[in-house]
């Protein structure tokens, strides 16, 4: 069976991912190459599959740790908003940063992670 896909967009602006340290220092990926792709969010997860070069990024929904919304990410300022995903991996925390278009859009997906995020209501 296909996974069902909650929201997709074509044509996202990829920022880089910046490395939170275990003191909660940010790093930023100082040699990233920025680029357009296509991002999705599933029920398992959120897709990213960058055009070129090309690169593919999941981060399961079980990993996030919270979503932002900013306008800056690595380093640089951006003239619309930035969707900023908080994620562990192996390697620690790490947050990734795109460009979805104006803050609607942006705000959208956000309520649109931060459901998953949330825990079944348990009955009293």
């Amino acid at each position: 069976m296909a996974e069902e896909t909650i929201i997709e967009k074509k044509g996202v602006n990829f920022l880089g991912i910046e490395h939170i340290d275990k003191d909660g220092k940010v790093h930023w990926e100082l040699f990233v190459i920025r680029g357009n792709g296509n991002l999705k969010l599933t029920g398992k997860g959120l897709y990213f599959s960058q055009w070129l070069p090309e690169k593919e990024l999941f981060i399961p929904v079980e990993s996030i740790l919270k979503v932002e919304i900013g306008n800056s990410h690595n380093g640089k300022w951006s003239l619309f908003k930035v969707l900023r995903v908080f994620y562990k991996d192996e390697e620690g925390v790490k947050v990734f940063g795109v460009c979805i278009g104006r803050k609607k859009t942006s705000l959208e997906w956000k309520n649109k992670i931060e459901s998953l995020l949330r825990l079944p209501d348990i009955p009293a």
